[in-house]
């Protein structure tokens, strides 16, 4: 059990953290060894709006994961592993543009990844292994540092497909036009009122002609 009372100053309580000016709880930590918990996840946590990190990890919580938490807008750690969590995952978790781990493995939750967790820029570690997803798993997820995605047997929403690589081909030898015999001529181009010279023939080519090719 908890030291918990009404009796008590909350900067003596277990688990709790105060900070800043007014005093607020700024860490609430109840992953404590020996003192499992149970019970719901209150609704009313999304008050502690100084809250920077939220760990519930290890206990037996049961039930869904409260909605409203993104108006906590300074949490950068949120751990609920290893509990009794079920239900799908709050949409508006991606809405904590300050999140730098979001931690929800083992548990049962349900439904699909949601496609918000995206939009989580300060994202450093995410765990989602051990629960019951279903659907795919938005690519973009990858590209947070520390992850379990590889353990989740989910394949992700847009497979990347690889470049194709492009062929090129290698210029062969230019081939001769047929052999011109005789004279080559080349016509000029007048400006306007100008009178126009005749013609004048270039030396005469006995040989084979060759043009330079273009490849793309």
């Amino acid at each position: 059990r908890l030291n918990w009372s009404e009796n008590s100053s909350i900067d003596t309580w277990e688990g709790v953290t105060m900070g800043g000016a007014p005093q607020r709880v700024v860490r609430l930590e109840l992953d404590i060894s020996g003192k499992t918990l149970a019970g719901s996840i209150p609704p009313t946590l999304s008050q502690l709006i100084g809250l920077q990190t939220l760990n519930l990890a290890n206990n037996e919580f049961a039930g869904r994961i409260p909605v409203g938490l993104r108006a906590l807008a300074s949490l950068q750690v949120l751990d609920f592993s290893n509990n009794r969590l079920s239900g799908s995952m709050p949409t508006d978790l991606g809405s904590i543009a300050t999140l730098q781990t979001l931690h929800l493995a083992n548990n049962s939750l349900t439904g699909s990844i949601p496609t918000t967790l995206v939009d989580l820029s300060a994202l450093r570690s995410l765990s989602l292994a051990g629960n019951q997803f279903s659907g795919c798993i938005p690519n973009a997820l990858a590209r947070v540092a520390q992850n379990d995605l590889s353990a989740i047997e989910l394949s992700f929403c847009d497979p990347v497909t690889p470049t194709a690589t492009p062929t090129v081909t290698r210029p062969g030898p230019a081939r001769p036009i047929a052999p011109v015999r005789g004279q080559l001529f080349l016509p000029l181009v007048y400006k306007t009122g100008t009178r126009p010279a005749p013609t004048r023939p270039i030396a005469p080519v006995g040989q084979d002609l060759f043009l330079p090719l273009v490849y793309k």
